[in-house]
């Protein structure tokens, strides 16, 4: 299998596409303004309105109009997907396959990339001029750009899939991101998010993609994190209602203190959800 299969099947909630085209898909058209959109939304007497002049039709009404759309095939499943309307996600960056529910493409400015391509490192190439080096094989590259930020949201998309608690974030929020890259394989291992309340670096997220898993890299993380970021805003930080792992981690690193069902900050202290 080559590394680009093996990426896609590693992560098959974010498959990308396999191949690219443009097709000629059937919409309705609106029978006042000639217009047309991909379906209608019916109500109690079949009657639909039109998105674009606002008036409601019959449906019989409703003609059929060719309109000429960029078709994906997914890469996780191969079921073709349309860059429309019904196929666009929640978040508002990209679009998912509704045969397997795979991200299959993100939109950036006029752009729509392949997500696969967008967690390579090599899609930006100021991570490797801007990152501060963890140690021998881990970087870390604190995230400023929208561009920089769409690597975040996608990483966020595999975090929400474990815990649904993970918040999302965007390069106009208040939150800090800093990305961890394995330098030797050159591509994306996870992310830690934090911003600065009361006077201390809050821990907010920390997520570590599942193949890197099992290296210790959320412990060192968590070190660098401190180190450079934390410590020089004031000798104790916050972390944000951590789950089993993180207060395990915290409490190895001699952060926190556990006792049975209770958990003491040291190091740190408890900050509450936002």
């Amino acid at each position: 299998m080559s590394s680009e299969s093996l990426v896609r099947t590693a992560y098959p909630r974010i498959a990308g596409w396999r191949k690219r085209k443009t097709s000629l898909l059937e919409f309705y058209k609106c029978p006042g303004c000639g217009r047309a959109q991909e379906s209608l939304l019916l109500d109690e007497n079949d009657s639909a309105e039109c998105f674009s002049c606002n008036k409601r039709f019959p449906k019989v009404e409703f003609g059929t109009a060719k309109v000429r759309r960029t078709v994906v095939e997914c890469g996780n499943c191969g079921a073709d997907v349309s860059m429309t309307f019904s196929n666009a996600n929640m978040l508002g960056i990209g679009y998912i396959c509704s045969n397997c529910n795979s991200f299959v493409a993100v939109e950036f400015g006029a752009q729509l990339l392949d997500p696969v391509e967008v967690l390579k490192q090599s899609w930006n190439p100021s991570v490797e001029k801007h990152g501060i080096p963890v140690d021998n094989d881990l970087t870390v590259f604190k995230c400023r750009t929208k561009k920089e930020y769409l690597i975040v949201q996608l990483l966020q998309i595999l975090a929400k899939e474990e815990e649904k608690s993970f918040r999302s974030v965007t390069s106009d929020g208040d939150f800090s991101v800093g990305l961890l890259f394995d330098s030797s394989k050159k591509q994306l291992a996870g992310s830690l998010i934090w911003n600065v309340e009361w006077e201390h670096a809050i821990l907010r997220q920390i997520f570590i993609v599942p193949d890197e898993r099992r290296r210790g890299l959320a412990e060192r993380m968590v070190v660098f994190w401190v180190k450079e970021y934390a410590d020089k805003i004031s000798d104790r930080f916050g972390i944000e209602a951590p789950n089993e792992k993180a207060r395990s981690l915290h409490a190895k690193l001699g952060h926190i203190k556990i006792d049975g069902d209770t958990a003491t900050g040291v190091k740190c202290f408890f900050a509450p959800t936002m």
